[in-house]
C-alpha cells in the first residue's frame, strides 16, 4: 500500500532525486483536513444544501484515489520502468471509489460527490484550451469495455488496500460511508466509474436554465471550488490564515489614536461603523474614507462570524495597481502589521519583491532570500491564505467567468466583505460586470460598500437596484463643510502672453514645478519655444497636454 505515491519526486538542482513523492493516502487525508479548514473559514453559506459541507469532504477524500493504476505510478516515476506519458484522467476512475463506497448513499448527494470528483481539474465541456480534452469529449463516446481498457492494468491487493483505508478514514471523519467495505474487485470499480460518469454527462452536458437549475449549478461550481482550494493547500502544505488583521478593537483604537492629535471620528464615519448591511459612501476627499470603511468592515465581520461561523475575507477592490500597491502599504501601517495583508493583481510578486529590497536586504545573500519571501508571499495570496486582501476586481471575476480551475476563488469569496473604491472609474462594460457580480457576492453571504467622493446618483441608484437587501447611504451632514486642499488664483490674459510666460519663467527659475496645459499644437509649441528654447534651464517638457479649460492661466497651490 505504502507504493502508491499522488505526486512525482522532488528533484534537486543537478536533477537528483531529493525526496519521493507524496504518498496517496497522505495527499488524501491532508486534502480532507484542507477542505475542514475551507469549511472553518467560510461557514454556513446561504441557500446551500445542509449536506454541502459533508459531500464537499467525502469529494476531498475520494479526489485522487484514481492515481491508482500501474500506468499513472509509472508516469510519476514510482515503477522500475521509465516514465511515460498516461493521457487518461485519473479524477474520472476516482468515480468508481464514490459508487462503491457510497452505494448506499442517497443517489442526489452521491450525484454532487461524483460532480466534485470529477471536475475539480478539467471541464466537463467546451474549454479555452485545446491541448486539454474536456472529460465528457475524452470518454463520452466509450463503451464499457473500452472505457475499462484506458484505466487497467492496476494492482488488487493496492486497491483493496486502499478501499480498506478509505473507509476507515471516512468513518474516523464521522463521513456517511456504508457500513461495511464492499467486496469488489477492478473491473467493478471501472464499471462503477463508467456509471456514474455517464449519470454526469446526463446532467451536466447542456446549458443551465434559470430558476432552479440555475441554483444547482451555483452549488456545483462552490463544490467544485472548496475541493479544488483543499487540493491547492493540500499540495502546498500551507495552514489558512485565522487571526485577522483587522482587528476587533478597531474603532478604539482609531479613536484613541484621532484623541491623542486632537482630533475625532467624523459623523460619517460613525455613521459608517454602526451600519450593518451594504453601504454607500459619499464623502470628500481626505475625509477619512478609507478608515471609514474599515468601521464598517469590522461590524460586518463580527456580524458574518456570529452568523455563519466562518471567518470572513476582506477584499479591498481598487481600478489601478499603483493605487492597490499604495492602498497595501497603507493598510499595513494603519493596522500595524506586516502579515495577513496580500496583493492580488497580475504583478504581485514583483510588488512583493520590491518591498523584501526595501527592507535593507543589501547582499546577494540577502537578495535571493528577499527573493524567496516575495514568490512566497505571493503564492500565499494564491492559494487564499490572508484573511485582508487588497487587488483588482478582475481577479474576483475570474472566478465566475474562467471556469473550474477559477472555482476556488468563488467559495473563498463567500460570506466576505467587499470595499470596491472609485467604482466610477471603470466603463461601462467592465462596471456591467461588476455589478453583476456584486449580486453574487450578495448571494452567497457577502456585505458590500462602494465609496466615492463623487458618487453619481445613477450609479449609487445601480449599487441599490442590483443588490437585493437594503443598502444604507451615509454622506456627511449637510452642515459639515469639506476644508480648503487647494487655492485657484485665476488670470484673465491669455496663456501665451508675455505676462503669462514671464510668471512661468519665474516659477522655473525658483526651482518650482509647473505644469502647462494648451488647448492646441500652436499654442502647446510657442509656450516650449518659450519656456526651453529660449531658457538655460534644465527643463522637462516632453509632452503637453493638448486640452485645456479655455483662456486664462490658473494656479493651484497648498492652502
Amino acid at each position: 500500500m505504502n507504493s502508491l505515491r499522488a505526486k512525482s519526486p522532488a528533484f534537486t538542482g543537478t536533477g537528483q532525486p531529493k525526496a519521493p513523492g507524496e504518498l496517496l493516502t497522505s495527499h488524501l487525508e491532508n486534502t480532507l483536513r484542507a477542505v475542514l479548514r475551507v469549511q472553518e473559514r467560510v461557514g454556513r453559506v446561504p441557500g446551500l444544501p445542509d449536506a454541502f459541507w459533508t459531500w464537499a469532504a467525502l469529494a476531498a477524500l475520494f479526489h485522487d484515489a484514481g492515481k491508482l493504476p500501474q500506468g499513472f505510478q509509472r508516469m510519476i516515476g514510482n515503477t522500475s520502468e521509465p516514465p511515460q506519458v498516461w493521457g487518461e484522467r485519473h479524477e474520472i476512475l476516482s468515480l468508481g471509489f464514490v459508487g462503491l463506497l457510497l452505494a448506499d448513499y442517497p443517489a442526489q448527494g452521491r450525484g454532487w460527490i461524483a460532480t466534485a470528483v470529477a471536475g475539480h481539474h478539467r471541464a466537463f465541456t467546451g474549454g479555452a484550451d485545446a491541448r486539454k480534452l474536456p472529460v465528457f469529449t475524452q470518454y463520452g463516446a466509450d463503451s464499457a469495455e473500452e472505457f475499462t481498457g484506458r484505466f487497467l492494468p492496476a494492482d488488487e491487493q493496492q486497491f483493496s488496500r486502499l478501499m480498506g483505508w478509505l473507509h476507515r478514514t471516512a468513518r474516523a471523519s464521522a463521513l456517511p460511508v456504508d457500513e461495511e467495505v464492499p467486496k469488489a474487485d477492478l473491473s467493478e470499480l471501472t464499471a462503477k466509474a463508467h456509471e456514474l460518469l455517464t449519470e454526469l454527462m446526463d446532467r451536466w452536458s447542456y446549458p443551465l436554465g434559470f430558476g432552479q437549475e440555475d441554483g444547482e449549478g451555483l452549488v456545483a461550481v462552490l463544490l467544485l471550488g472548496a475541493v479544488t482550494m483543499a487540493d491547492h493547500l493540500s499540495s502546498a502544505h500551507s495552514c489558512l490564515h485565522r487571526r485577522h488583521p483587522l482587528p476587533a478593537d478597531y474603532h478604539t483604537l482609531l479613536t484613541d489614536r484621532l484623541a491623542g492629535n486632537g482630533h475625532a471620528l467624523r459623523p460619517q464615519q460613525e455613521m459608517a461603523g454602526g451600519t450593518r448591511g451594504h453601504l454607500l459612501l459619499r464623502s470628500w476627499t481626505a475625509s477619512g474614507k478609507t478608515e471609514a470603511s474599515l468601521l464598517w468592515a469590522r461590524t460586518q465581520i463580527e456580524d458574518l462570524t456570529t452568523h455563519t461561523g466562518g471567518i470572513p475575507r476582506l477584499f479591498y477592490v481598487l481600478p489601478y495597481l499603483a493605487s492597490i500597491n499604495a492602498m497595501a502599504d497603507r493598510l499595513r501601517k494603519e493596522l500595524k502589521t506586516s502579515d495577513g495583508i496580500g496583493v492580488a493583481h497580475s504583478k504581485a510578486a514583483s510588488y512583493h519583491l520590491s518591498r523584501s529590497l526595501t527592507d535593507g536586504c543589501g547582499q546577494d545573500e540577502d537578495r535571493v532570500d528577499a527573493a524567496g519571501k516575495a514568490h512566497a508571499r505571493a503564492e500565499a495570496t494564491k492559494n487564499f491564505l490572508e484573511l485582508v486582501r487588497v487587488g483588482t476586481p478582475y481577479q474576483l471575476l475570474r472566478g465566475a467567468l474562467a471556469g473550474p480551475v477559477h472555482s476556488s476563488i468563488l467559495v473563498d469569496s463567500a460570506n466576505s466583505v467587499f470595499i470596491l473604491d472609485e467604482l466610477h472609474a471603470f466603463d461601462a462594460r467592465r462596471l456591467g460586470m461588476i455589478l453583476a457580480m456584486m449580486r453574487l457576492w450578495e448571494r452567497t453571504g457577502g456585505r458590500i460598500a462602494v465609496l466615492s467622493a463623487t458618487l453619481p446618483t445613477s450609479l449609487a441608484e445601480l449599487v441599490t437596484e442590483v443588490l437585493q437587501q437594503p443598502v444604507s447611504l451615509v454622506e456627511a451632514p449637510a452642515k459639515a463643510s469639506a476644508p480648503a486642499r487647494h487655492r485657484i488664483h485665476t488670470r484673465l490674459g491669455h496663456i501665451t502672453d508675455q505676462a503669462s510666460i514671464t510668471e512661468m519663467h519665474n516659477q522655473l527659475a525658483q526651482g518650482h514645478s509647473v505644469l502647462v496645459v494648451a488647448n492646441n499644437i500652436k499654442d502647446a509649441i510657442f509656450l516650449y519655444e518659450a519656456l526651453v528654447l529660449q531658457s538655460q534651464l534644465q527643463v522637462v517638457a516632453s509632452a503637453f497636454v493638448v486640452t485645456a479649460p479655455g483662456p486664462g492661466l490658473a494656479e493651484a497651490s497648498p492652502p
